[in-house]
């Protein structure tokens, strides 16, 4: 059964690196994608079927708008529920009520106070929507006491970036491969129990 989720997770991300060629109009897939790819060899280090399944699917999917963010400053509307559905699977009463809509509900609300404060100091240069969605939909799927890790790490990485950058307040960058990476740490480090 585990050789078996590994092979659909496989397929998953194949079609992923398919969609994101498409999506962006380019003949090959990216480089970037075919290097992540052998990352899923870490899924083996798993030995729940489902969890294989959740894990792989939920890093696909982000590394698919870490790389599209990059490349196009939007998210598509689409991963949101696909992340929420990837919430769901395996999902139990008790995770559902204590960590998972805890976590859409409340992780984008430091997000989406410097959302509302730039609105009204500058409508143009501001914060997505999508990234905010994004964190809320990553926040079911992580939970709430891993969110809050994956949030502070995605922050602290655009900091970083910002300031290894030399970027001043006017300069947009996007925002979601951050905020990915940042989930995606938080997510292994709950399934592989660190």
């Amino acid at each position: 059964m585990i050789c078996l989720s590994f092979i659909l997770v496989l397929f998953i991300w194949i079609f992923l690196g398919w969609l994101l060629g498409w999506c962006l109009n380019l003949k090959i897939l990216p480089k970037s994608w075919l290097i992540c790819i052998p990352s899923i060899l870490s899924l083996l280090l798993i030995e729940d079927p489902t969890l294989i399944i959740k894990t792989g699917v939920f890093m696909g999917v982000l590394l698919f708008v870490a790389y599209y963010d990059y490349q196009t400053k939007t998210i598509p509307r689409f991963v949101h529920f696909v992340l929420l559905i990837t919430g769901l699977i395996g999902i139990n009463l008790s995770w559902l009520i204590n960590q998972a809509i805890p976590g859409m509900l409340f992780l984008p609300f430091p997000v989406m106070a410097v959302y509302f404060y730039q609105k009204q100091k500058d409508p143009i240069k501001n914060i997505g929507i999508g990234d905010i969605k994004l964190i809320a939909a990553c926040g079911f799927v992580v939970g709430i006491n891993k969110g809050v890790l994956g949030l502070f790490v995605g922050l602290a990485l655009a900091l970083l970036w910002c300031l290894i950058k030399r970027m001043n307040q006017s300069t947009s960058f996007p925002f979601a491969p951050f905020l990915c990476c940042g989930f995606i740490v938080s997510y292994l480090l709950n399934v592989l129990s660190i």
